[in-house]
């Protein structure tokens, strides 16, 4: 069996809307018959994949980009070596002819110059670097697009893709879809569930004025009215790390591997989606990270714990929440057969007196414990 790293955070976040819907409101969603604030997996994970990039937690020639400006990309990385004009003609050119479905296209976009494509592009760092030296061998023939040594240019490029990001992390871990190269296509090792709050929320509407600086001294009134709405939730948030796959993805590289488990660890717990920040600043680390090792059977989302919401009858909501996740983990281990290992960074004191669980004071402890269960 695989072995199965999973991620289960407590996290109350002070007022906030740090991941919007259409309509500019707090994402929710119905469980348990109650309403909840919700994050999107996809916010989580995008917050996630810059803090470990930014925050220098992978080494740079093992990041990605996603992206529609990928002609512009190639272009940058010409600077200086090739005209500007010769090096987006050649990239336009080169990616028309990459894919073993429909090719890839690159076209300015209605009412702009730039060519964009099709769709975003999930591309490593190592890949990007090699398809800018194919390009830069020959830019000014491939230039032409009637050039004869196209096609053997856009073969270089389709093989490059085939390894599928063979060398990122970011796309190791959280796979790629390229409809126009199925055979490129990356399995992700990571999967991450929607956060949602373990009790039941109301929408806030936040009613603001801004004073203009300028206005007359006998005037009055403000320059500006509006509202934001807002709310404030302990969300549950749960992920799982397959190991294997992961070393897989990474061409069975066991120090990247390790690497990026560690990093990935380090930014679950320090990464959020930054939605409203200028105007919320709910930075609050999370409350109890518990982590377990799963090498036989299946992985366990929690989220069932707080299928009847917790309340908050007793004071607060953080220390209730730890408490039915404590229980609820627990007897889902009795029913489906109990975690290889687990550890705990819990700042409310629930986990103190449990024996099925190894208490680590810091995040850069809890981060070793990950990084040696990856070896």
């Amino acid at each position: 069996m695989s072995t199965r790293i999973e991620f289960h955070v407590l996290q109350s976040f002070a007022p906030s809307n740090l991941n919007r819907d259409d309509t500019g409101s707090p994402k929710d969603g119905v469980f348990g018959g109650v309403r909840r604030g919700r994050i999107s997996s996809q916010a989580l994970k995008r917050a996630a994949r810059l803090h470990m990039r930014d925050g220098g937690l992978i080494p740079a020639h093992a990041g990605s980009t996603r992206t529609k400006r990928l002609v512009h990309l190639i272009e940058k990385r010409l600077e200086g070596r090739v005209d500007p004009a010769v090096a987006q003609g050649a990239a336009v050119n080169v990616l028309a002819k990459v894919g073993s479905q429909k090719k890839i296209q690159a076209k300015p976009a209605k009412g702009g110059s730039e060519p964009l494509t099709e769709y975003l592009l999930f591309v490593g760092e190592s890949e990007l670097e090699e398809i800018v030296e194919v390009i830069a061998a020959q830019a000014e023939e491939l230039s032409n697009p009637k050039s004869k040594a196209l096609d053997a240019a856009g073969l270089a490029v389709t093989e490059i893709l085939k390894r599928k990001g063979s060398g990122s992390v970011d796309v190791a871990l959280y796979g790629r879809m390229l409809a126009n190269l199925p055979e490129g296509n990356a399995d992700a090792a990571c999967q991450v569930a929607h956060a949602i709050s373990t009790h039941r929320v109301d929408r806030e509407f936040d009613y603001f004025t801004a004073v203009d600086d300028e206005n007359p001294a006998d005037s009055s009134g403000a320059g500006m009215i509006g509202t934001v709405e807002f709310n404030s939730s302990v969300y549950y948030r749960y992920s799982v790390v397959d190991v294997d796959q992961l070393r897989a993805n990474l061409a069975d590289d066991k120090v990247l591997t390790a690497n990026a488990v560690s990093a990935y660890a380090r930014s679950v717990v320090e990464s959020a989606p930054s939605g409203k920040q200028n105007t919320f600043a709910a930075h609050n680390p999370p409350s109890v990270v518990l982590v377990t090792v799963r090498r036989h059977g299946g992985p366990a989302n929690l989220a069932n714990a707080f299928e009847k919401p917790v309340s908050q009858a007793g004071g607060g909501l953080v220390e209730a929440s730890a408490t039915a996740l404590r229980e609820y983990w627990h007897k889902l281990d009795g029913a489906y057969g109990k975690a290889d290992d687990a550890w705990v960074l819990d700042l409310t004191g629930t986990f103190d007196s449990d024996k099925g669980v190894t208490r680590v004071a810091s995040l850069d402890e809890l981060v070793a414990a990950v990084r040696a269960a990856s070896m």
